[in-house]
């Protein structure tokens, strides 16, 4: 074990130095995983996270299989996107509370002055190297069957948000629209949330639209 000392007088790269390092060839990527890192295939799985990541692997394939046609290539040398995990990471049951005024001025319709609902957490995992990235996080708000109205069997996606560093990069879909696969995936993951809820019940979603003010971020910095 390194003494206090020791580990001051180890000398400082920022990251910048060890990514010119790197481009230079004079570093190489750590591609062995630390034993005190676990994967984020390790996270506990969930019916949901396994329906949206079989799914997302099911329109995968068959995108790659169809970009090889219009390439005129064998599919193994199409590049793939693999190492994706998707987890749900959170789940909490809480409640709304109706705000006074609104209460107020309702509450000869019988406006509840409280909603249950359910509260998750969705990322979506991608390993880089040793490392597993997190691309795109989704919360929602699951307000089910045992929900007053006007909330009962609606979903809120309260905030959405993603970073570019999925690959395969600068790789554009079979699918007929002019978009990257990157966007494909993050399009997909929610299509096959909306097709799960849809099962489990629910016949609404809002979704939040309002993007962050310049220097705000809402969940990835």
């Amino acid at each position: 074990m390194l003494s206090v000392l020791q580990l001051f007088q180890d000398p400082f790269t920022c990251p910048s130095c060890i990514l010119s390092q790197l481009d230079k060839g004079e570093r190489k990527v750590t591609e062995e995983r630390p034993s005190s890192q676990q994967p984020a295939s390790s996270l506990p799985t969930t019916k949901m996270s396994t329906f949206l990541e079989e799914r997302l692997a099911e329109k995968l394939l068959t995108e790659r299989e169809e970009r090889a046609k219009q390439l005129g290539v064998p599919v193994e040398n199409v590049p793939p996107a693999e190492h994706l995990t998707i987890r749900v990471v959170s789940q909490t049951l809480k409640q709304m509370d109706t705000k006074s005024p609104y209460l107020t001025h309702f509450k000869d319709q019988g406006i509840p002055a409280h909603f249950p609902y359910r509260s998750r957490v969705i990322l979506l995992f991608q390993k880089h190297e040793a490392a597993d990235v997190c691309l795109m996080a989704i919360y929602v708000q699951e307000y089910d069957e045992d929900c007053p109205e006007p909330n009962r069997r609606r979903v809120y996606l309260s905030y959405l948000d993603s970073v570019k560093y999925f690959r395969p990069d600068n790789v554009t879909v079979a699918t007929g629209e002019n978009y990257a696969l990157r966007t494909y995936v993050y399009h997909q993951i929610l299509i096959a949330y909306l097709d799960y809820v849809k099962q489990r019940g629910f016949t609404s979603c809002f979704i939040w639209a309002c993007p962050p003010f310049q220097g705000d971020d809402y969940i990835l910095y």
